[in-house]
């Protein structure tokens, strides 16, 4: 049995408020939040990015996947911090437009704040494990009840058997200690003072594809 890698494209906006063009007025705005470095081939090849996007948190980790959205929920019983919500009408035009570049190998598409991480982190989750074990890990998980840190979904290996098990959900924490950091250097750079109110104004908006 193949199962097809999947992979989350994630993007960091902030709230941040700006001037009315023509107005003494203002307004909050979510604008990019990501980072970005000059891309060398361009000086090279003309159709390369004059600029490449640093993610802030791109590593294939399907705990991460699941815990964020439900995606390769292999047991089904995992609750996410939300279901799908869809890109947010009011995102800033580099994600729409990444968005657009995505179009349809793109799915399951949502957005999160700092503060629903940090909310659904403080709860202590535990999360539903299901995937098949080599046979010296059957003897590790059956005789002496020590978990597995690495499993597959589909072998044609031999011996390999499927086991269920519970552990403790942490892998919002790197995510949310990148957020914070960078909330602390976006709002330091706009001369605002950082605390826990704004963790409201700065989001992850992401999405799939496999």
């Amino acid at each position: 049995m193949k199962i097809m890698g999947c992979d989350i494209h994630m993007y960091v906006e902030y709230k941040k408020d700006l001037p009315i063009k023509g107005s003494d007025k203002r307004k909050e705005e979510w604008i990019s939040g990501d980072y970005f470095k000059q891309n060398p081939f361009k000086l090279v090849w003309d159709d390369e990015n004059k600029m490449d996007r640093l993610e802030l948190h791109g590593d294939r980790n399907y705990t991460l996947f699941t815990t964020l959205a439900g995606v390769r929920d292999y047991t089904n019983e995992t609750i996410p911090v939300s279901e799908p919500k869809g890109v947010p009408d009011d995102a800033c035009d580099y994600v729409k437009k990444e968005n657009e570049r995505w179009d349809t190998d793109g799915h399951s598409h949502s957005w999160l704040t700092l503060k629903e991480l940090k909310d659904y982190q403080s709860v202590n989750r535990k999360i539903k494990r299901t995937g098949l074990l080599s046979p010296v890990q059957l003897v590790e998980f059956d005789n002496n009840n020590i978990l597995p840190e690495s499993w597959c979904q589909g072998t044609n290996m031999e011996g390999y058997e499927r086991r269920e098990w519970e552990d403790t959900n942490n892998s919002l924490i790197p995510l949310i200690e990148k957020l914070q950091k960078r909330a602390h250097e976006l709002m330091q750079y706009d001369w605002q003072p950082y605390d826990v109110t704004n963790d409201e104004k700065i989001r992850i908006v992401f999405w799939f594809d496999n």
